[in-house]
């Protein structure tokens, strides 16, 4: 059963790597690790804390926004 106290919450990008939303309940209940490979960190991060992770798989949030030519394909779409 999970703990509806602590959850987290977290959207991948489209590789699968990174991520892009990340929920946390409690708000402290992990120190976010943004950057290369976020994604498995995350998720190992919430393993440790006891916590299993809701994995939110959506288009639009898979969608990075890191470098001009992203604006350019998201533009183009």
């Amino acid at each position: 059963a999970r703990d509806a106290a602590r959850a987290l919450v977290i959207a991948p990008d489209a590789a699968e790597t990174g991520t892009n939303a990340l929920l946390l309940r409690p708000p402290d209940l992990l120190r976010p690790r943004f950057g290369p490979d976020s994604f498995p960190r995350h998720l190992a991060l919430a393993a440790a804390a006891g916590v299993e992770a809701v994995i939110y798989r959506s288009p639009t949030l898979a969608h990075d926004v890191d470098l001009p030519v992203d604006l350019a394909e998201m533009a183009a779409a």
